[in-house]
């Protein structure tokens, strides 16, 4: 026999469940969480990087999605975050390495926002993941530096900038535009400027059709 509690339930979840749809067409990871941290809905994007089957996320707490190391500074924050009432996009830059099933991790960029229902608030946690960028870094800090064009990194002044602004294009899937500098092993700033629009294949992984410009030096 059916209690009030569970009909709330009931309720809770066909409401939440008219925002599925919305989950799934999102291109990156998504979860909706109630103020206690408890995941209430998840795309089949983020079941898959995180290595769960369909419905396996349902019910469980969001540090545990997270490194041991920083899941009591991420329920701080999320706590901090309900209470304030407001968004804090993909563009803050902050990386955190989440925690799949198996125990391996994987580098993930969060951006939240409110969602407010009648039973009450809840949290949209936008996920991206960070694997790829990860491995680009890896392969250009591995290559050759006498060979032309290797060795070159982005500018420290000009890193967050950029990468915030390719998470957003990344997560809205809209244009980039952004002028930055390479700084080169020998200490050698070169000014470009980019543009670029992405977009997601079959499997997921984001491309970046565009182009890249020298810039005449001020």
């Amino acid at each position: 026999m059916a209690t009030p509690f569970d009909d709330q339930r009931r309720h809770r979840l066909d409401r939440l469940a008219t925002l599925l749809p919305f989950l799934e067409a999102l291109p990156t990871g998504a979860l909706v969480v109630d103020a206690q941290g408890t995941i209430v809905a998840a795309s089949g994007h983020a079941e898959r990087l995180f290595g769960y089957g369909p419905g396996e996320l349902d019910g469980r707490g969001i540090e545990t999605l997270m490194a041991e190391a920083v899941r009591s500074e991420h329920a701080r924050e999320r706590a901090r975050f309900v209470a304030s009432a407001r968004s804090r996009p993909m563009a803050a830059g902050r990386e955190l390495e989440g925690l799949r099933k198996d125990g391996t991790t994987v580098p993930v960029q969060i951006g939240l926002s409110q969602i407010e229902l009648d039973e009450g608030p809840y949290v949209l946690a936008v996920i991206l993941d960070l694997s790829e960028r990860r491995a680009l870094e890896r392969r250009a800090s591995q290559a050759p530096s006498s060979a032309p064009g290797y060795g070159a990194r982005l500018h420290p002044d000009d890193r967050s900038r950029v990468e915030a602004g390719l998470a957003v294009a990344a997560t809205e899937l809209s244009a980039w535009r952004a002028q930055f500098r390479l700084l080169t092993a020998d200490g050698h700033e070169h000014p470009l400027e980019a543009e670029a629009m992405p977009s997601r294949e079959a499997d997921g992984s984001l491309l970046l059709h565009g182009l890249v410009r020298v810039r005449k030096s001020e």
